[in-house]
């Protein structure tokens, strides 16, 4: 009989997971490449909450999530929105690390990129925005290291001011202009271009890593501030940027470290804060948990949604138990309170006043039961019948007392009327 349980519901499981992919399939043709993905990742969810996901289900599920990430990318890329296509491919690429098409659309997005900041930092340079042009430039050569345009373009820049100071000499003293006023950008941008028009002028040299620690200073700054106001994604990215600029920085290391801790803490709160809104209370605990560990300074945030939790669950157990109470089952509601209020003994809601009102009724309950008992014995029909009745009023439903009313009801009930009426 087990064996026969199990395949029907290994068959109708099955079903289930055919239905499935049939949709998500037919959702893929007509180019729904998210509903499709989201058909099965919503069935492998409830799936796994069962236990075990089916693999056939599971296969198409990695199947579709590529698809879907390679079909958004794409429509990413096309929206100008490269550095969210970027992070899908990288997705794509953690699941199937030898697809040719994800190089293609990185270089794609990548090269968008660069062509934007390109044309951005060639707009500067007819404006004659020179560091704005180098930043731009720059971003250009990030997204696509020896990006031939912003080459060029920072070579205009720098030929711009090749032609308004001459040799490096004059880039020198451009910098040294520049530095009583703290305008460590351009400080540093001038110095390097003097070194690297005369790569032996170490007072150029010197010059620049005074100006890269003072912007390294700005950085540590900044991303202090963004520490505070719990922005460490922010501030990660600063420490990192005055450890580049500085990289003798003491400290900047631990600081770097301490931030990727946070932000990983930061992302587990979030998704705890999600499985809590969902009930999914053990999952949340374990996020809380492993955020506990790796974070200093969200530990009270942590410790607010612990107690969330807690308190959510409680308020489950306690709507239970007042479901108990509604269907008339006093005692096991009382033993539900009971269990509660040892859990919250500075009390969740209003369980304590429950429980006094339940002991209550069932100990009158009790004690009417034992005295219509006593009664019922002595042969005191209509005491007992009262007693009984006064069970019914505190405890309704409770052991066999409407039974026992109808007997006692029914023994004073005269017996043979026909005869009596003769008489």
């Amino acid at each position: 009989m087990r064996t026969l349980s199990t395949s029907l519901l290994l068959v109708l499981a099955a079903c289930s997971n055919s239905s499935v992919i049939e949709t998500s399939r037919l959702e893929e043709k007509r180019g729904n490449y998210y509903l499709a993905y989201k058909l099965l990742d919503r069935e492998r969810d409830a799936q796994r909450a069962g236990g075990s996901v089916d693999a056939t289900l599971d296969a198409e599920w990695i199947r579709v999530r590529l698809v879907y990430l390679i079909e958004e990318a794409r429509a990413r890329i096309f929206l100008e929105q490269e550095p969210e296509a970027l992070q899908l491919l990288a997705a794509a690429k953690e699941q199937s690390p030898e697809l040719p098409v994800i190089p293609v659309l990185v270089e794609r997005a990548r090269t968008k990129l660069a062509e934007r900041a390109t044309k951005r930092g060639l707009q500067h340079v007819d404006k004659r925005e020179f560091p704005e042009a180098l930043a731009a430039f720059g971003e250009a050569q990030q997204a696509v290291p020896g990006w031939p345009p912003a080459i060029e373009g920072a070579t205009k820049v720098r030929e711009a001011f090749d032609a308004m100071a001459g040799r490096a000499q004059q880039q020198f003293l451009e910098a040294v202009r520049k530095l009583p006023q703290s305008r460590f950008v351009e400080v540093n941008w001038h110095a390097a271009a003097a070194m690297e028009s005369d790569p032996s002028r170490e007072d150029a040299r010197s010059l620049r890593q005074k100006a890269q620690r003072e912007l390294a200073d700005q950085a540590m700054k900044r991303a202090s501030a963004a520490e505070s106001r719990g922005l460490y994604g922010a501030a990660l990215v600063e420490y990192r940027g005055a450890k580049t600029l500085d990289p003798e920085r003491q400290g900047v290391d631990e600081l770097i470290a301490h931030m990727e801790r946070e932000v990983r803490a930061q992302q587990l709160i979030e998704q705890a804060a999600m499985d809590l809104r969902n009930d999914r209370f053990a999952k949340a605990k374990m996020s809380l948990d492993e955020a506990f560990a790796l974070s200093v300074l969200e530990r009270g945030t942590i410790s607010e949604l612990l107690l969330q939790s807690r308190q959510r669950q409680g308020m489950i157990a306690y709507e239970a138990a007042k479901d108990l109470e509604l269907q008339g089952k006093k005692e096991a509601a009382l033993t539900a309170l009971e269990v509660l209020a040892k859990d919250w003994p500075d009390g969740l809601a209003d369980e304590k006043t429950r429980i006094g009102a339940l002991r209550s009724d069932i100990d009158a309950a009790a004690r009417e039961w034992a005295a219509a008992e006593a009664a019922a014995q002595a042969g005191k029909d209509a005491e007992a019948i009262e007693h009984y009745e006064a069970v019914e009023i505190y405890y309704p439903g409770w052991r066999e007392t409407k039974v026992k009313i109808a007997a006692l009801k029914a023994k004073q009930r005269p017996q043979g009327g026909g005869d009596n009426g003769g008489q």
